[in-house]
């Protein structure tokens, strides 16, 4: 229907102007004006959508209901679960049973149940490995029903979210005398700092000092960092293990410390309101506490820094907000520092990946902190050669390479070909590590051998990712076939490597992290190969690698008792260790003198009856799940 308009109405000018017309053609407002007199012209009457039916609309959905089963059905033939599944499903859960994958495991993941809680694991080796050898499985059990033997620490995490009771001037008193504060302060310089670079320590250490100097006046943001760096300072000294000025009050202290920083952190508002040295003060603590326990709480806390840095914006390069260049860098390190974290924390629980998500923050450049200062205008050139942050960006790249080698992997169950992406991406690696820094890396001076170690260590597990992945679609009965030598040579050199982290004497500042960061792949990937292929060349290499990273990682058990990783590899080397004992039965060793029987022998009292071992059916070795490595032993 068009309605024609006429000069009832106000003309176009006068409409706008909001003033009176008097509707002749042209009006007198628009002759006075000397402008055109126009007054609407036809227009459409708006038209109303068609009225559908209830019943047209339900028969709309039903056919998409079937084009998208149809869809579904193609790719996942079998796995539609009508309502009668879905309840009987529903009833095994609601009667305590667990419903573990029948199928693709590797995606899935597995689901331990043991007493009140469960644990989930997805990295599809051990999965795999968990699925088919049932003794492993009950290993992971054994350490689940026992994690409630972990609350009895007296470093519990519970402590951030309660609240503390304390007024500003009562965390006055949980603080250090002076001079203490300032030999925790030199400590932490020593022995903490050079590997893990999270502050700028020349604007910092002034701060430093008139904290010391005046308490009262220090904000809680502040003081929580200044409580995480006594905190960490006591834990290097624990590793240490040697007479200091704390003597046997070390235990004490850290409690103090942790409360202290606990405290301040509530009283800075940090889950409203973080702050860089908030952010900074949780992640000093986050990866100290690991030293004292290998709990889950560890990888919770590191995910609530996560959320806590991206509200203030560090997933984002501080140069798209014109920051000074300073404050640019800190926010790289931090957020990086973070991330690679989250990363291999979640490696100790059999999860991979980590956090994803989308941010543009570029990694810190490779200078010295002498190269910055807060007045500086000009982003400095990065350095060829070592620097302060050498290991940091060894730590960092790695990461990212990992993760770039688990989307090729991804595309390759799709056809495509995968594995020729990572090898060019393990190849690139490898020349960026040796031509940007392990060439520069003076093995004379402590930090800089542990970041010629660590760089050694990660390329040997990049390395035999690389053939891991190769192996991916093979049948349990080709795995001997495709044992390759040169594999398990990049495993035990790794293995070596952070043996040496932990036994060399100009390394021992840095133990407390050292000692933290087990090699599970390597450890598993060598113990598999020895399960397939016992009588291999390189197996008594392997097994000496073994036993020292076995043996120097179970000096302190008792961090140990709720990690669930570490017991699957105990049962591992126990069935290892019993298909080697039947294969040198049957294949007695032509020199008597065999310095592999004394191994062999001190370790009988660990082994298992069962001497038989079928090699697994682990259809995909996805080891590229095993992404980011931080600085590891």
């Amino acid at each position: 229907m068009v309605r024609r308009y006429n000069v009832s109405r106000s003309c176009l000018r006068c409409h706008q102007r909001k003033v009176r017309c008097d509707k002749s053609n042209p009006c007198a407002a628009c002759i006075r004006s000397n402008v055109p007199c126009r007054y609407p012209g036809l227009e459409k009457v708006k038209r109303r959508p068609p009225t559908v039916s209830l019943s047209e609309v339900a028969s709309r959905l039903a056919r998409l209901e079937r084009a998208v089963s149809a869809i579904v059905g193609e790719d996942n033939a079998g796995t539609r679960i009508s309502s009668t599944t879905a309840g009987s499903t529903g009833d095994r859960v609601a009667s305590g049973q667990s419903a573990r994958p029948v199928a693709h495991v590797s995606r899935e993941g597995f689901l331990v149940t043991s007493g009140p809680s469960t644990r989930y694991i997805n990295e599809s080796f051990l999965s795999h490995v968990l699925d088919k050898e049932k003794e492993l499985q009950s290993a992971i059990e054994s350490q689940n029903a026992g994690d409630s033997s972990n609350s009895s620490t007296p470093l519990r995490a519970e402590g951030l979210f309660l609240n503390p009771r304390h007024t500003p001037s009562d965390v006055v008193d949980l603080y250090p005398s002076r001079w203490e504060a300032i030999q925790l302060w030199q400590i932490y310089l020593s022995n903490v700092d050079p590997v893990m670079r999270v502050l700028h320590i020349p604007s910092f250490q002034p701060k430093v000092f008139n904290a010391i100097n005046a308490p009262d006046d220090v904000p809680p943001d502040l003081g929580a960092l200044l409580f995480s760096i006594y905190f960490a300072a006591v834990t290097s000294l624990l590793s240490i293990n040697d007479a200091d000025f704390l003597g046997d009050k070390k235990h004490a202290a850290l409690q103090k410390y942790q409360r202290g920083m606990e405290v301040s952190l509530y009283n800075s508002s940090f889950l409203d309101s973080p702050t860089i040295p908030s952010l900074q003060a949780m992640t000093i603590y986050v990866r100290c506490r690991r030293f004292h326990s290998s709990g889950r709480s560890n990888w919770a806390l590191n995910g609530l820094t996560i959320y806590a840095a991206q509200s203030i914006g560090l997933h984002r390069d501080g140069s798209h907000f014109n920051l000074p260049i300073l404050e640019c860098e800190l926010r790289r390190r931090l957020w990086w520092h973070i991330m690679t974290a989250d990363k291999r924390g979640a490696e100790d629980h059999g999860l991979v990946g980590g956090f994803e998500t989308v941010a543009d923050t570029h990694l810190p450049l490779n200078i010295d902190d002498s190269d910055l200062d807060p007045q500086t205008q000009v982003l400095p050139p990065p350095k060829e050669k070592w620097t302060e942050m050498t290991m940091f960006l060894i730590t960092t790249e790695a990461s990212q390479v990992f993760a770039r080698m688990h989307r090729p992997s991804t595309e390759q169950h799709r056809g495509k070909d995968g594995h020729k992406q990572s090898r060019k991406i393990v190849a690139e690696f490898d020349t960026s590590l040796h031509g940007r820094y392990l060439q520069h890396c003076d093995t004379n001076i402590p930090i800089q051998k542990a970041t010629y170690l660590l760089g050694r260590i990660l390329l040997a597990k990049s390395k035999a990712l690389l053939y891991i992945q190769s192996l991916t679609g093979l049948s349990s009965e080709k795995y001997a076939d495709h044992v390759n030598e040169e594999t398990l040579s990049y495993t035990c050199e790794g293995l070596e490597c952070g043996s040496q982290m932990l036994t060399d004497e100009i390394l021992k500042s840095f133990r407390w992290l050292s000692s933290t960061f087990t090699q599970y792949h390597l450890l598993t990937y060598a113990l598999w190969h020895l399960c397939v292929c016992p009588g291999a060349p390189g197996a008594d290499r392997a097994w000496r690698a073994i036993g020292m990273a076995f043996e120097l990682t179970e000096r302190n058990s008792t961090w140990r008792d709720s990690d669930p990783h570490w017991a699957v590899l105990c049962r591992l080397r126990q069935k290892a260790l019993s298909t080697r004992k039947s294969y040198r039965a049957a294949n007695p060793p032509a020199d008597p003198v065999d310095t592999e029987v004394d191994l062999q022998d001190a370790w009988q009292g660990d082994m298992i009856e069962d001497d038989t071992l079928l090699p697994w059916d682990i259809d995909s070795l996805a080891f590229f799940d095993w992404a980011a490595l931080t600085p590891t032993a």
